[in-house]
């Protein structure tokens, strides 16, 4: 957002990030996405040693950022486009709860790195609810960011030994 510009001004500059050459970050993310969810739940299953050990939690906190930022991308497009649409204010809600939903699961099945992909969702969502203008948003942002910090506690409950607690927190 542009320094003394207000709301109009971020939509404005949401708008112009959506259209001429930065029109197909939203296609973009949405590959980065489908690739890192690929990598991080291939590994889950594996025991990485090394330098790979750090996969898992690198992997986990790219799905976070990218997920989320891939939903803000497209909600801030909807947005600037036709703000005042109760339509797309609807299409917004849905999709921060569908992602909130994807996005918990993710975490709730994540044995490996099941903190770094909670981390930055929960911020991800976190910003979304308290910047979104939409209550709709706000409300499902805020009950994402609970949905995936519940599932990472009720994963660390889950976890009894120190081994695997590690592997929740750095895979």
């Amino acid at each position: 957002m542009v320094a003394g510009r207000g709301v109009r001004g971020k939509r404005r500059l949401e708008l112009t990030a959506q259209s001429g050459r930065y029109r197909g970050t939203p296609a973009l993310l949405a590959a980065i996405v489908g690739a890192t969810a690929t990598a991080h739940a291939r590994l889950q299953g594996s025991e990485p040693r090394g330098g790979a050990r750090v996969a898992p939690a690198s992997t986990g906190m790219l799905l976070g950022w990218t997920s989320v930022a891939l939903l803000a991308n497209v909600a801030g497009a909807a947005g600037a486009a036709s703000p005042a649409d109760p339509r797309t204010r609807r299409l917004a809600t849905l999709a921060v709860a569908a992602a909130g939903a994807a996005l918990t699961t993710a975490v709730g099945r994540s044995r490996r790195a099941a903190a770094p992909l909670a981390a930055t969702s929960a911020w991800g969502f976190g910003a979304i609810a308290l910047a979104s203008p939409v209550r709709g948003v706000r409300l499902a942002g805020t009950l994402a960011t609970a949905g995936v910090l519940g599932a990472l506690a009720q994963r660390w409950r889950g976890a009894r030994s120190r081994s695997a607690r590690a592997a929740l927190l750095l895979g």
